[in-house]
């Protein structure tokens, strides 16, 4: 079981879901594909990378709970959504739900990213699991402001 989690179009972030004086608990993946695609993952010392500096360093954030958690999505913030960009965009965000594969929770996962309007992208996943039942997730992600809208 997890925390359930949704997304607030009020805060325009994930927030913990309370019923009554509990926080809610699930045992769907909505928690856990959520975390892997909207966590800052950290970037390798070899990305290069422009902008916020913190202490003098570049900021390749990364999640304090643990380096193997979270996407490279964040990078992509105001950047030029070519086609490039687009499959970069793609390949992040399959690497960051490689772990449901890997731990056997999921047969696969299929990313399909597509350019709505301006910056901001649909973002289609649909994982199978193991019992071949397909769950889809979508999302949709503005660039140039890095955060998600409807």
């Amino acid at each position: 079981m997890d925390f359930a989690i949704a997304f607030d179009d009020d805060l325009g972030a994930f927030d913990l879901v309370v019923e009554g004086d509990q926080f809610a608990t699930t045992s769907t993946l909505d928690t856990a594909v959520a975390l892997s695609l909207f966590l800052d993952a950290r970037a390798s010392d070899d990305d290069e990378l422009d902008g916020d500096q913190r202490f003098g360093q570049i900021d390749r954030r990364g999640w304090w709970g643990g380096s193997d958690y979270g996407s490279l999505l964040w990078r992509f913030r105001r950047a030029k959504l070519t086609e490039n960009t687009i499959a970069e965009i793609r390949q992040s965000l399959a690497d960051s739900l490689q772990w449901l594969i890997d731990q056997a929770i999921a047969r696969s996962v299929v990313v399909d990213v597509a350019r709505q309007d301006g910056s901001r992208l649909d973002l289609l996943i649909t994982i199978t699991r193991n019992d071949s039942t397909p769950v889809e997730f979508s999302y949709v992600w503005d660039a140039m402001e890095g955060s998600l809208g409807g």
